[in-house]
């Protein structure tokens, strides 16, 4: 009696590297792929899977040049002082605007005769300090939002300027938030904080250096 003839085995299935060359982690979505599916860019392997939304998004921030037979990266058009300085004088009035509107009704309504005792003392001086913080909550709302919204603020819009990571990415809320906070210690630094920029060759702010952010001219 002859033997079942059965088919031959196939070998199990393997996660890339396990046999010939190892696997590579895509620092996007963190999946171990085959080395000939990923591109590097800059230190960092893409995959197949994530490449076109990084590109896109690497587009859109002026951090990548396409044309041709493929995917050119270019340097980053980095903005210069004067046209930052003319989109920070278009958001400071947006923002004055905004705090004239919220401030001067809350400075009318304080008592206008002078204080006589401890009590009225301290409620003038409380009164005083609440415009400041409100000023101070507004601008940070004003520039997290706008920033991990859209990437710049309405200033910034207006000339055509984005913020951005050091590899061209969009920074998150929390970026923009921890931006938000290093140009606060900039605008202590009486304007030295901002000239800085001028000598930098990526025209980077204290708070830029601070953030490790940069601002671009979109292409």
């Amino acid at each position: 009696m002859q033997p079942p003839n059965f088919p031959p085995q196939q070998p199990p299935p393997h996660p890339p590297g396990a046999y010939g060359a190892p696997g590579v982690v895509c620092s996007q979505c963190q999946r171990l792929v085959p080395p000939h599916e990923t591109v590097n860019f800059q230190g960092m392997a893409i995959c197949a899977q994530c490449k076109p939304l990084f590109f896109q998004r690497l587009q859109e921030s002026g951090g990548a040049r396409f044309g041709g037979g493929g995917v050119g990266l270019g340097s980053m058009s980095y903005a210069d002082f004067g046209i930052r300085l003319l989109a920070k004088i278009v958001d400071t009035i947006i923002l004055s605007v905004a705090q004239g509107m919220i401030q001067i009704p809350m400075m009318l309504a304080m008592p206008q005769q002078a204080a006589s005792s401890p009590a009225e003392v301290f409620a003038v001086m409380t009164g005083a300090l609440v415009p400041m913080g409100l000023s101070l909550v507004m601008q940070g709302a004003y520039y997290t939002f706008f920033i991990g919204k859209f990437g710049a603020t309405a200033g910034k819009m207006l000339f055509k300027l984005r913020v951005v990571a050091p590899d061209g990415t969009a920074l998150s809320y929390n970026a923009a938030f921890i931006r938000y906070l290093s140009e606060l210690v900039t605008g202590c630094t009486c304007l030295i904080g901002y000239l800085i920029c001028i000598n930098d060759p990526e025209r980077r702010t204290l708070h830029d250096r601070m953030a490790s952010t940069r601002v671009v001219v979109r292409g």
